[in-house]
Parts: C-alpha cells; structure tokens; sequence
C-alpha cells in the first residue's frame, strides 16, 4: 500500500495533466477565482513533480559516478 503524500509523484503528475486539461477548457477563463485556484494548484504540482526529477537525475548521476570510481 504505497503512502502517498509528498513522495507521490505519480498521483501529482496525474492531478497536473488533469488540470492541464482543464486549464485549456476556454470555459475556466470566466470565472476568474477559479483559473486562479487551478493555475496555482497546477504550478505546486509542477513544481514538485520537477523538483523531484531533478533530484532523482542527480541520484542516477550520482550512482555511475560511484560505480566508475
């Protein structure tokens, strides 16, 4: 059963595609309080999901670096 939480990165791209989708909704640009809500939940998310290929890039560099030393 995984845990979720901060290290559920899977779950965070999945939210941010959604949005994404609804961010190009023509729709969502009415309501005005509700783009915002979105677009800032779609930037946390983005964030975090780079943030953490980011890191998991420099653990994979890390690790050929170890196994070539």
């Amino acid at each position: 059963m995984p845990f979720g939480g901060v290290f559920d990165i899977a779950n965070k791209q999945k939210r941010a595609d959604e949005l994404d989708q609804q961010a190009a909704d023509p729709a969502i640009w009415g309501d005005p309080i509700r783009a915002q809500s979105v677009m800032r939940e779609l930037s946390g998310l983005k964030q975090a999901v780079g943030d953490f290929r980011a890191l998991e890039q420099r653990a994979q560099d890390a690790q050929l670096l170890i196994e070539l030393a």
